[in-house]
């Protein structure tokens, strides 16, 4: 209930029709961890960019949430306040004054600053939560529109990446992180029989071959659960085949993230499968990454969530 209860208030919000949080600006300065995972594939190319500092989340995680059941408890005590203040003789104003209400009321100063007060409070409590977990940018994209997959050449392959990342995802990285954050890029390891994806994921790590890559097994998003519920061993027990299960399990946890964030993205549900894929490789590999500043800190973190 308690973590219900935060998700109220850790809203994000879209921007300009692209999937977004808003942009720490208001944050303290403090070096954020961000991810920025790829399913490998050119005719749903998709990716995440996501901050996720597990240690922080096991750290700080029980004080935000402390701190927005407070806040809770005072926002459940402004209905009586503001029928107490509608029935002051300074609260009525005429209908058209400047701080009129609809029946011409008007809250008094005293008021108005605990309610801004309270909003300053939510909107911290929305900060802190952004530096533990905030996903920033997702999208499933065609990158050979018009083309079936096997039509398409290497050549004109890599080059669609390219323009991809260096058109639509750089931007998105120049706009979000910060200059002493860090940014690890994570690219799946591709089987060579699937030699389009392989070279799809050539092209990502030649790109970002100045940055931090980690190439990670396929098998990393199968160790996540946001919740029990969302465990693969439930998903191996319905499916006869291992791709169909691996789908479906990373998707539920994907739904549930998105649900308890109350996070929304403009991409079609029917393309979140590709965005799920990043995502699991992101939670996969921060929480089994060892963390020398806390030995059980990410398992502590999904713990929490």
């Amino acid at each position: 209930m308690e973590a219900e209860k935060s998700a109220k208030l850790l809203l994000r919000r879209e921007e300009g029709g692209r999937d977004t949080a808003g942009p720490l600006g208001g944050a303290a300065k403090e070096s954020t961890t961000w991810y920025l995972s790829f399913d490998c594939a050119t005719k749903t190319f998709a990716y995440c960019l996501l901050a996720f500092d597990p240690g922080r989340f096991a750290r700080e995680g029980a004080q935000v949430r402390a701190d927005v059941r407070a806040l809770v408890a005072q926002m459940k005590e402004l209905p009586a306040e503001i029928r107490k203040a509608q029935n002051l003789p300074d609260a009525r104003q005429p209908k058209n004054g400047s701080n009129g209400a609809k029946h011409g009321l008007a809250a008094p100063a005293w008021l108005q600053k605990k309610y801004a007060r309270l909003a300053d409070a939510a909107a911290q409590c929305a900060r802190s939560a952004d530096r533990m977990l905030c996903l920033a940018d997702c999208a499933t994209v065609d990158l050979a529109p018009g083309l079936p997959d096997k039509e398409v050449h290497t050549v004109p392959r890599i080059r669609a990446v390219v323009n991809y990342v260096r058109d639509h995802i750089e931007p998105v990285l120049a706009e979000w992180l910060g200059p002493d954050d860090t940014l690890i890029v994570l690219v799946e390891y591709q089987m060579g029989q699937n030699s389009p994806a392989r070279i799809v994921a050539d092209a990502l790590i030649a790109f970002f071959v100045d940055r931090d890559v980690r190439l990670v097994g396929p098998a990393l998003k199968n160790s996540i659960a946001l919740c029990e519920e969302g465990r693969y061993c439930h998903f191996a027990e319905n499916y006869s085949k291992c791709y169909p299960a691996n789908k479906a399990h990373t998707l539920y946890n994907f739904r549930h993230f998105l649900e308890r964030t109350r996070t929304t993205i403009s991409t079609p549900k029917k393309l979140w499968g590709h965005i799920a894929d990043a995502f699991a490789q992101v939670i996969g590999y921060a929480t089994t990454e060892p963390d020398p500043k806390s030995e059980d800190a990410r398992s502590r973190a999904l713990a929490q969530f």
